[in-house]
């Protein structure tokens, strides 16, 4: 009895494992054989549902015999159903086809529903949005080495020809970049955005950007040159954005921390967490840094914060919200006059300067397909901020009297929405694309200063609120509308017309107090003026690109687009001693052009993307140097100073000479060469003085170039930065008294860096500036100088990350 027992249950457990099978395969696209990941895949009978891996893998477990339909579904493909009879495990590939397979290299993201161009130096933007015909490129953070700790900008941005950096803050705090001869400036002249969305103070009055995401943080850097105003409105240097990392996908919990120490007393932690609950991800980042920066009188903290959820409502819709919260305290040393650089570069001589930022940045995205071919997104977005500057302005070769100091404090409110239609319609064979958009936004920002405290410490309050140099609101407004559209003539040939329109209202509400000295500092006159403008206008800017895909990695492109930037009213009321505004500066108008060719040869070992462009700035806002008759001085005026052209070449080539012999080995041996040349130029019959004469903060030469080094888990990189001279006012200045003003002489720079991964831990180690060359790349006005502001010297850095 009891083997019949035995036997029955043996009998029993065989049918039962039997009928228990895996169902398991890979799910390609159509086209190019590319694994495709986050694919869902559901089994309706049993209404499960998994997500192919980074390797396009799915897999389902325990499956009795039977029949069944398969259901593969991605936003950016055609979904696809398929039935299988299970008897036995199964491995079941499939090929899903893209909603168009013939749209000349265009295609769209899956995760962002974003339509791009597909090509090497092409950009995969977080919304929708056409860059066809554009010059444009796409820095992927994992794959660039150098230290991420403290944003780096010549290592992060060296893929990018012809930008001109500046590089006075040693902790990569606030980004400074600028391109094609525009300043350089908290990157004022890009419309820098995070996920899609401004981050600047304020898109219209102060487009300065005080926050930077870390770039631990960020999947990658995305750049679209001047034709990406009309789509993103009214800035030269067209759009940077900032598109953060989501690593945790596909994990229920991820979790990787980063702890760097450096020189000079750097330490910076960088924590990142998320996952996938469902259909649901959640991501966060916690990011504390502190140091002491390489001069005296420099230490500094930061935090920086990050939340974010995204909710895919079902197969088509999905939405999202994030919260970002900034700040950091700073010491700041000072500029120095040309004696002082050169007598003691790393020297200080004010201990009583401060710098203070808060920035609160939130977004909600909601984005769905509309059928196979239409697409929409809506975002709103809103800005909390705050930032304070405290200190003495005189110049530094003057001792500090210990009086009070000047303080200027400014507040930001904002929020606007961003609308955006797409749509492919036309014939199968060769379909059109059309995409549409509108941006409503509104900008409330305050600026006061006057009299601080005596002290040392960063007291941020004026002594006597009622009683200010100057005290401004300044709303801004802003309706805008767009249209785009992909023509295509066949599969290789096509053009992309375009049009915007907008409606601009800035208004500047207050009172600002000029006081006159003599010599010898005593007050000759002190008036009131109060203000009240309103400028409002309505304009419409146009432009065409163009393609021709002569194979599929080669490509020839070009575009024109007309530009606009309208002056910021929240940095022309500033009381400084060193400098005056004109007070009848007006808008900056212009357009842009590009005409280049890009793509990559021998079986894609080289890549390479040179182009030409033209700048015409009219009615250019800078300095020129004055005399004042009754006061017997010189100062600055800021003022429109007269139009200008900056034409040039850019060039970027990256060879890979172990894949240029063997294709498949697992060395690789990149060499890249970076470089721009920039002829700028004042066109002004009306002043002699400024006619001919360069464009300031534009350095006629750059030159980057590296070599990279990677085998498996590890790598390393050198490279050398090379900026040209440049002057720093329309009057090309070689020297002045206060600094101010003068030449930034060409410098060349080092960098060497090196990783390795083994399982869950990574190392990370450099050194910047490694030949400890001395100079600067910035003279400022006001703060944080006046003067020049030194470059940091030779630093030490090691960094060490842990996954789980």
């Amino acid at each position: 009895m009891i083997k019949v027992i035995l036997i029955s249950c043996l009998i029993l457990c065989g049918i039962q494992v039997y009928g228990q099978n895996l169902l398991k395969g890979t799910v390609t696209d159509f086209n190019s054989a590319r694994k495709i990941d986050g694919c869902k895949v559901e089994l309706l009978e049993l209404n499960r549902s998994v997500f192919t891996n980074e390797k396009g893998y799915y897999q389902f477990e325990n499956l009795p015999s039977g029949d069944y339909h398969l259901v593969f579904t991605l936003i950016s493909y055609e979904t696809d159903t398929i039935s299988v009879t299970l008897k036995e495990s199964k491995h079941k590939s499939v090929k899903l086809k893209p909603v168009s397979t013939l749209l000349g290299g265009m295609s769209i993201s899956d995760d962002d529903f974003s339509l791009t161009y597909t090509g090497l130096r092409g950009v995969d933007t977080d919304g929708m949005a056409i860059y066809k015909g554009m010059k444009s490129d796409d820095l992927k953070m994992n794959q660039i080495q150098g230290n991420k700790s403290t944003n780096n900008s010549r290592e992060l941005f060296n893929q990018v020809a012809g930008l001109n950096i500046w590089e006075s803050d040693g902790a990569g705090i606030q980004l400074g970049i600028g391109g094609r001869g525009l300043s350089p400036d908290r990157s004022s002249n890009f419309n820098v955005r995070q996920n899609g969305y401004d981050i600047s103070a304020d898109a219209l009055g102060y487009p300065e950007s005080y926050y930077t995401p870390p770039s631990e943080a960020v999947s990658r850097i995305e750049m679209v040159r001047g034709a990406a105003s009309l789509q993103y409105g009214t800035q030269f240097g067209g759009v940077v954005n900032f598109k953060l990392n989501h690593p945790f996908k596909k994990e229920k919990l991820g979790i990787i921390t980063r702890n760097t120490v450096g020189s000079n007393g750097l330490y910076s932690n960088f924590t990142h967490l998320g996952g996938r609950h469902g259909t649901n991800l959640y991501n966060a980042y916690f990011n504390y840094k502190r140091g002491k920066d390489f001069r005296p009188n420099s230490a500094f903290n930061q935090i920086n914060a990050h939340a974010s959820f995204k909710k895919m409502l079902n197969e088509t819709m999905s939405i999202s919200a994030e919260l970002t919260h900034m700040q950091y305290l700073a010491q700041q040393p000072g500029g120095l006059t040309d004696d002082q650089f050169y007598n003691d570069p790393y020297a200080s001589y004010r201990d009583r300067n401060w710098f203070k930022v808060n920035w609160n940045l939130a977004a909600i995205n909601f984005q769905a397909k509309i059928k196979k071919t239409s697409m929409v997104n809506v975002r709103t977005f809103g800005l909390l901020a705050d930032r304070n500057s405290l200190g003495v302005l005189t110049r530094t070769d003057r001792e500090d009297p210990g009086e009070e100091r000047n303080l200027i404090s400014g507040t930001f409110k904002n929020i606007g929405t961003e609308a955006r239609f797409l749509s492919w319609y036309g014939r199968d064979t060769l379909p059109q694309v059309f995409l549409a958009g509108v941006r409503v936004y509104r900008g409330k920002s305050s600026a006061s200063q006057g009299a601080g405290d005596a002290g040392d410490g960063p007291d941020f309050n004026y002594l006597q609120a009622d009683s200010l140099d100057s005290d401004y609101l300044f709303p801004s407004y802003n309706v805008a509308l767009f249209a785009q559209n992909i023509f295509l003539v066949n599969e290789r040939l096509s053009f992309v017309p375009g049009i915007r329109f907008e409606h601009i209202v800035t208004q500047a509400e207050g009172y600002y107090v000029r006081t006159i000295k003599d010599l010898a500092g005593n007050v000759i006159e002190q008036k009131q003026f109060d203000e009240n403008q309103n400028r409002a206008r309505s304009f419409i800017i146009a432009g065409i690109g163009g393609s021709y895909e002569m194979t599929e990695k080669l490509e020839f492109y070009g575009n024109i687009s007309q530009n606009y930037r309208a002056i910021t009213f929240n940095d022309i009321r500033v009381v400084n001693p060193n400098f005056r505004i004109d007070s009848l500066i007006t808008d900056e108008k212009g357009f842009s052009g590009d005409l280049g060719m890009r793509g990559s040869l021998f079986k894609g070992a080289m890549n390479f993307d040179v182009s030409g462009f033209y700048l015409f700035y009219k009615d250019r806002i800078g300095l020129i140097s004055q005399k004042d008759d009754l006061l017997n001085t010189v100062y600055m005026l800021r003022t429109n100073v007269a139009n200008s052209r900056n034409l040039g070449v850019e060039g970027f080539v990256n060879l890979n000479w172990i894949r240029l012999f063997n294709d498949s080995s697992q060395f690789a041996l990149n060499t890249f060469v970076n470089a721009a040349y920039i002829n700028t130029k004042y066109l002004s019959e009306d002043n002699p003085n400024i006619e001919g004469n360069r464009v300031e903060l534009a350095p006629e030469f750059t030159l980057k170039t590296g070599l990279n080094l990677k085998h498996d888990n590890f790598g390393v990189a050198w490279q050398l930065a090379f900026t040209g001279f440049q002057y720093t006012d329309a009057t090309n200045s070689v020297s002045t008294a206060s600094a101010i003003n003068g030449v930034i002489p060409a410098y060349s720079v080092q960098d060497l860096s090196a990783n390795y991964t083994y399982k869950f831990v990574k190392l990370e180690a450099g050194i910047n500036n490694l030949l400890d060359e001395v100079y600067f790349t910035r003279r400022a006005s006001g703060y944080p100088g006046p003067g020049i502001l030194p470059s940091p010297g030779r630093t030490y850095y090691v960094t060490l990350q842990l996954r789980f």
